[in-house]
């Protein structure tokens, strides 16, 4: 894989892998905007990210900033909820078994049903495209990841109640 060298927020030479090691530590102390601004910054920086190894932790990591920054801080946000779904959408294309971007996949189709059916702009056969893709997302999460299964079952029973009301 590749290792090219890039300048990080301070300067300093980093490896891209360095970079991302230290926006994912962003992550994990919930320091949401440094992240996104960093992972964003990577990005520009290393236009052929996808082809390293690691390369998809990249836009998960840009789609985890958004989602927890601007989409837990306001319920309408549509613009942040479509954009983190680029971002995973990315990220499992790059890497189709990666079980946490399939789980957020899930979590944001979800999210932007229940915005538009609360906001009334969405007709019927585009309420169930969002729920059929929240529930493939998260299905998928369930199936590479054991350990959600509780978590997403639950998920799941509310989407398919959700699906019910839509179709009655």
């Amino acid at each position: 894989m590749k290792k090219e060298k890039g300048m990080n927020m301070t300067g300093k030479d980093k490896s891209f892998t360095e970079n991302l090691d230290e926006i994912i530590k962003q992550l994990e102390i919930k320091n949401f905007n440094v992240a996104e601004a960093s992972a964003k910054n990577l990005e520009s920086e290393y236009p052929n990210y996808s082809s390293y190894q690691r390369g998809y932790l990249l836009d998960y990591c840009i789609g985890q900033a958004i989602f927890r920054s601007k989409i837990e801080n306001s319920d309408d946000d549509m613009d942040a909820i479509n954009e983190a779904i680029k971002y995973f959408d990315k990220s499992v294309s790059q890497n189709p078994n990666f079980d946490d971007a399939h789980l957020f996949l899930g979590f944001s189709y979800n999210m932007k049903q229940s915005i538009m059916i609360a906001k009334g702009f969405l007709g019927k056969d585009e309420i169930l495209n969002y729920n059929e893709l929240a529930l493939k997302h998260l299905d998928l999460a369930r199936k590479f990841n054991p350990n959600y299964k509780i978590y997403v079952d639950c998920m799941i029973e509310n989407l398919i109640q959700s699906r019910r009301k839509v179709l009655n």
